[in-house]
C-alpha cells in the first residue's frame, strides 16, 4: 500500500513522507538554521535535498561542520543545488549579518520555507554577548532577529501566491516553563534552573509561531511550531550526563507523563519537520503545534497558545533586540 496521511504516527519515517508530499517540496527554497552533521538539521536537510527543491541554503555557527554536511548531500544528490551560511544565533550581530546576506542574494528572490531548527537545551548559566539567557538567546532572539531580516523574501513568496512557512522547532520541553515575564535572564542566574530556562525558550518558539500567523497569516504566511520527539542520536544534550536524562524521562516528571515514551531515530525526528514545512492539509491550523505528525492541541500548556502571551513575546523580543518588524 502507499503512503498516505493516514500513516502519519510518531514513528514515520521523514522520506515516506517527504516522497509523499514531493509535490509540496519540488522547486521550493528552503532555509534551514542549525545544520550539522547527526543532527535534525542535517536530516531534514538531507530528506528535502532527495525531493528536488530548488535551492537549499543550510546554516550553522560552524562552517567546517556546514560544509560537510554539503558534501554529504551533494555525494546523496549530484543536482542538489546548495548554499551554505555561517550564522551564530547567541549573537545579535551574527543573526543580523547571516539573514541580511540571505536577504541581499540575487539569486534567491524569495524563500518558500524557513525551518528555525537550531537550538541548545539545558545549559549551565551563561549569558551571549549581548547580555542575555543563552538558551533564550540562541533559540528564541536570535531567531527572532534572522527571521526579520528574511521576511522580505518570504513576502515576496507570499506575494505570489507561493504560500510561504515559518517552522519553529519547539518541544515538549515548553510543558515545564513559561516565559519569566519580569525576568527572563533568571536575575543573572541566582534564580537560574537549566530545564525551567529551556522550557521558557521552548515556549517562546510556539508563541513565535502563533504571533507569525496572527500577523503574517492574512497575507499568506503560515507559521508551525514542532515537536520532534525524544532523539538521542544528536548533539543537542552532549554537555549532559545521559543516565540521569533518561531517568527523569522516564520518571513521574516527564514533561507529558500521559504519552508513551519513546526513543525515535533521526528520520522519525524530522518526519514533522516534514510535514509543518510542507503538508497543504494544515494550513487551517495556521500558528498550531506539531507532534508526531499531526496538530496536537491537547499536548500543548495554555501558556504556549496564548494570544495575548504571544503579542506580549512579540513587543518584548522587539524591545529586547531593537529589530521592529514592518506591519
Amino acid at each position: 500500500m502507499p503512503f498516505s496521511r493516514a500513516d502519519y504516527k510518531n514513528t514515520s519515517d521523514a522520506n515516506d513522507v517527504a516522497r509523499f508530499l514531493h509535490d509540496e517540496i519540488a522547486g521550493k527554497t528552503v532555509v534551514i538554521t542549525g545544520v550539522s552533521p547527526k543532527t535534525l538539521g542535517s536530516e531534514f536537510a538531507l530528506t528535502v535535498a532527495g525531493q528536488a527543491p530548488k535551492l537549499l541554503v543550510i546554516a550553522a555557527r560552524n562552517v567546517e561542520k556546514l560544509t560537510k554536511v554539503a558534501e554529504e548531500i551533494k555525494a546523496k544528490y549530484p543536482d542538489a543545488n546548495v548554499k551554505t551560511l555561517q550564522v551564530d544565533l547567541a549573537s545579535f550581530e551574527s543573526a543580523k549579518k547571516a539573514g541580511d546576506e540571505i536577504a541581499s542574494c540575487e539569486d534567491v528572490p524569495m524563500i518558500d520555507v524557513l525551518v528555525n531548527n537550531a537550538g541548545i537545551m539545558a545549559q549551565p548559566y551563561s549569558k551571549t554577548v549581548d547580555g542575555f539567557e543563552s538558551q533564550f538567546a540562541t533559540n528564541h532572539l536570535g531567531h527572532f532577529i534572522f527571521t526579520k531580516r528574511l521576511m522580505p523574501k518570504i513576502l515576496a513568496a507570499a506575494r505570489v501566491g507561493r504560500e510561504p512557512r515559518i517552522v519553529n522547532i519547539s518541544s515538549n520541553g515548553h510543558r515545564i516553563y513559561g516565559i519569566n515575564w519580569d525576568d527572563v535572564n533568571f536575575s543573572d542566574g541566582k534564580t537560574y534552573d537549566p530545564w525551567m530556562a529551556y522550557g521558557q525558550s521552548k515556549t517562546a518558539n510556539m508563541l513565535f509561531s502563533l504571533a507569525l500567523a496572527e500577523r503574517y497569516g492574512g497575507r499568506g504566511v503560515y507559521s508551525f511550531s514542532v515537536h520532534p520527539g525524544l532523539i538521542v542520536d544528536t548533539n543537542l544534550g552532549a554537555h549532559l550526563d545521559k543516565e540521569a536524562v533518561m531517568e527523569l524521562l522516564f520518571s513521574d516528571q516527564t514533561p507529558e507523563p500521559d504519552i508513551p515514551l519513546i526513543q525515535k531515530t533521526l528520520q522519525q525526528g524530522v518526519s514533522t519537520h516534514v510535514v509543518a514545512a510542507f503538508d497543504p492539509e494544515i494550513k487551517k491550523d495556521n500558528g498550531k503545534y506539531l507532534a508526531d505528525c499531526i496538530v496536537a492541541d491537547h499536548r500543548v500548556k495554555d501558556w504556549a497558545a496564548d494570544k495575548s502571551s504571544a503579542k506580549r513575546l512579540w513587543e518584548l523580543s522587539e524591545q529586547l533586540t531593537g529589530e521592529k518588524y514592518d506591519e
